[in-house]
């Protein structure tokens, strides 16, 4: 089969997957807020961009959650913000393929922490990675998924860290 056929399906795949974790993470938010999944998504789609929603989800995780379960969702949340980053490349750079289908390189602007705005930033993956991202995806699904389970009592506080330890 053609190998930038693959690399596109891949990438269509990327996408689902990423799509059905911004869903596990709004629900998962409902939980973190205690409301209906409704307020959740006004809440989730009222943020600028997905940074910001993480940025908010990982703010109310380190208010109202404590101990290793804290610990673990700031692993995994800062997981997702870094496999995140692969995603926002597919959406806004230009890709194809280069030695023979091993890596992937994405042409686009780029910010560069001396020069500013390059416009013709490039960066190179292995084609694994890709593969790899997708797997990610689905598997940081299934864990903000089990976690914003409807049907499932999941165990955040209804006062903050700082109202609990006031009160003592």
């Amino acid at each position: 089969m053609n190998k930038q056929a693959d690399l596109d399906k891949l990438v269509i795949e990327i996408f689902r997957a990423f799509s059905n974790l911004e869903l596990s993470l709004c629900m998962f938010l409902s939980k973190l807020l205690l409301v209906d999944q409704f307020r959740a998504r006004v809440v989730w789609h009222s943020l600028p961009n997905f940074h910001a929603r993480i940025r908010l989800i990982s703010s109310l995780v380190d208010t109202y959650l404590e101990g290793t379960e804290q610990a673990n969702l700031q692993k995994l949340l800062n997981k997702t913000q870094k496999v995140s980053r692969l995603r926002n490349r597919l959406a806004h750079q230009h890709y194809f393929l280069v030695e023979d289908g091993r890596r992937v390189e994405f042409i686009g602007d780029t910010m560069d922490a001396e020069l500013g705005m390059k416009f013709v930033g490039t960066k190179t993956y292995d084609y694994s990675n890709l593969s790899n991202t997708l797997e990610e995806f689905k598997k940081l699904t299934a864990e903000f998924g089990s976690r914003g389970n409807f049907t499932t009592d999941y165990p955040v506080a209804l006062k903050s860290k700082f109202h609990r330890h006031s009160e003592i």
